[in-house]
């Protein structure tokens, strides 16, 4: 696997799963890549800059949706992503052309975002016990790294374990990491 970001340093945590809240509808994205995705790949969301849960393909099959292997549901619109450069960007923000880290087992590569898509769907807050925190859509096709293997969102549980990946510096102004107090929740 191609190791084109550089600046990439944090490390896959397994975290126990402190809160699952239901927040109601709202404006979720997915993003559809122009190349195609393993089940085993994914890209870095969270709601702070605390770090981010890897969001995982729908390069599977389930009840309810067809596999898309160029498709990552990424959640609610206000939500981080991380980009090829390190940076951080909005969900909201996000645009056909961007390139975004995609990360597997082997290691991580870039992928150019071909199309946003913005639909409003029942959304639920993930909190984990290091304070790191993602907002997904409540749906069968929604996967995110767990322990060793990916879970499906509508099977997790409080107690349970999702993979993390806090984030080295907790600053971030306009996507940048920065050295200066910003506290989010």
């Amino acid at each position: 696997m191609e190791n084109q970001n550089k600046e990439w340093t944090a490390v896959r945590q397994p975290t126990k799963i402190t809160r699952l809240l239901k927040l109601g509808t709202g404006v979720r994205v997915e993003l559809d890549f122009i190349d195609a995705l393993s089940e085993e790949e994914g890209i870095l969301i969270g709601n702070t800059c605390k770090g981010f849960v890897k969001a995982m393909s729908e390069n599977r099959e389930v009840d309810t949706y067809p596999r898309r292997v160029f498709r990552i549901n990424a959640g609610a619109l206000h939500q981080y992503v991380y980009m090829r450069d390190g940076t951080t960007k909005y969900l909201a923000e996000v645009e056909p052309g961007d390139e975004i880290t995609v990360f597997s087992p082997d290691g991580f590569r870039t992928a150019f975002v071909g199309r946003v898509k913005k639909e409003k769907r029942p959304l639920w807050r993930i909190e984990l016990e290091n304070g790191i925190s993602a907002t997904v859509q409540e749906a069968d096709s929604v996967y995110l790294e767990g322990d060793g293997s990916s879970s499906a969102f509508v099977g997790l549980t409080e107690g349970g374990s999702l993979s993390s990946y806090p984030a080295e510096s907790c600053g971030r102004h306009k996507g940048e990491a920065v050295a200066e107090y910003i506290e989010e929740m």
